[in-house]
């Protein structure tokens, strides 16, 4: 029985440069800048790196500004870089002069160096003066009638991204709309964040409620696993049929027929429920939620930076009648969340008391054994490459064009590692 399949990137494919050189990115709604490796990086020279490297000196049209700058991940890594400009393709639709961060230094492993997709508000970018990133610049380049976008992860091999319009046979239920809360560490809207104001569990058809205090939460595409904060963690451990294993610690089945679920709920019952979890990921002194690919592989989402607001319905898996709707000013077929957002919460990273400060070592153990280990295995449309593409690859780039005007669809891919499974 599968337990968990770890490091799940989702990768974008587009074109840089002219003649274009074909690259792939993770897929990031947490960051707002699209980072481009470049062949300056020591490592990807010696080694190569995931989803290619750019050469600028290939291209006619690229140009190096003179605003450097620096970065970290959560994890530790961190890189440098100057902000550039050139010709981007995705799909059928190309942007002269797009703003982007040519990276020329990386601190981390060769299989840690990737580019990111950065398609977060634009408040959130490294630029001192602040610019359109992609959602915004396709918005200006009439390519899109908003700077609005669909996502679902259909699954662990593939998701797609839908800029500008909703696909209604990919969601079921109702399709609430949230706006974007406030960044209470500084008053801004700058990350993709709504408020959660309860959390339960269900096993067996019982439902088990953890006292909550309403707080912000991530809607993050570049985490792979969901992170909670303690008390919740043990809420599940306690409420749900979690066992420990010596190297992993706690972990729970995840086969689709398991009874157990987590519901999230975010104003009203009328969100995202349901989700199926695997591994239980836990951080002793984790003090923000942030919801990643494990909880969005469950949900659509619609993300809307011209009205500050993300909608969520539960992902609907099933083959459905198509209809694809333009966005408009508003989301089409979305319905506000009827309390709206409670006036006062905890902060995104405020600390939140717990009964319990650890795991309980009595639960039932397992042993979990490796199956496999996969090095730049992709499902899909394509697969990053390790080394950089040479100039003039123009090859298919993972998005589609046969959609309705001023929409622009692009297919994600998925790069899996380290899939273990219970002995």
């Amino acid at each position: 029985m599968r337990v968990d399949q770890q490091n799940f990137l989702y990768w974008a494919n587009f074109t840089i440069g002219n003649p274009p050189q074909r690259l792939s990115a993770e897929i990031d709604t947490g960051n707002s800048d699209l980072l481009v490796l470049t062949n300056e990086i020591e490592t990807c020279k010696e080694k190569g790196c995931l989803g290619g490297i750019f050469n600028p000196e290939k291209s006619n049209t690229f140009e190096w500004s003179d605003e450097q700058v620096s970065g970290a991940f959560r994890i530790g890594e961190s890189w440098e870089g100057v902000y550039a400009n050139d010709t981007f393709t995705l799909g059928s639709s190309t942007l002269d002069s797009f703003q982007f961060i040519g990276v020329t230094e990386f601190n981390a492993t060769s299989a840690g160096i990737l580019s990111i997709f950065g398609v977060g508000i634009y408040t959130l970018e490294h630029a001192e003066i602040k610019y359109p990133n992609l959602p915004y610049a396709l918005a200006d380049a009439g390519e899109i009638n908003t700077p609005a976008f669909s996502l679902w992860l259909n699954n662990q091999t593939h998701g797609k991204f839908l800029f500008g319009g909703v696909k209604k046979a990919k969601y079921t239920g109702p399709l609430v709309t949230y706006p974007v809360a406030v960044d209470n560490e500084n008053d801004l809207r700058d990350r993709d964040l709504v408020v959660m104001t309860g959390f339960e569990t269900t096993s067996d058809g019982k439902t088990s409620d953890l006292e909550f205090e309403p707080r912000p939460v991530l809607l993050d595409s570049g985490t792979i696993q969901s992170r909670l904060t303690l008390n919740m963690t043990l809420h599940l451990i306690e409420t749900m049929k979690v066992s420990m294993d010596e190297k992993l610690g706690a972990v729970a089945p995840c086969n689709t027929s398991s009874k157990e679920t987590l519901d999230f709920t975010a104003q009203v019952k009328s969100g995202v429920d349901g989700v199926a979890y695997c591994k239980v990921v836990y951080y002793e002194d984790a003090t923000d939620i942030i919801l990643g690919d494990d909880f969005l592989r469950c949900a659509y989402v619609v993300y809307d930076w011209a009205n500050m607001e993300i909608s969520l319905a539960q992902y609907h898996s099933e083959e459905a009648e198509d209809e694809i709707l333009e966005i408009m000013r508003d989301v089409p077929g979305a319905s506000t969340a009827a309390t709206g957002v409670p006036r006062r919460y905890l902060k995104y990273d405020q600390f939140a008391e717990s009964a319990g400060t650890a795991i309980s070592r009595e639960l039932p153990t397992v042993t979990v054994t490796p199956l496999s280990t996969v090095t730049g295995s992709v499902t899909g449309s394509a697969a990053p490459s390790s080394t950089a593409a040479e100039a003039g690859d123009d090859e298919d780039n993972g998005a589609a064009g046969n959609v309705p005007a001023n929409m622009v669809y692009m297919m994600l891919v998925v790069f899996i590692s380290n899939v273990v499974t219970l002995a």
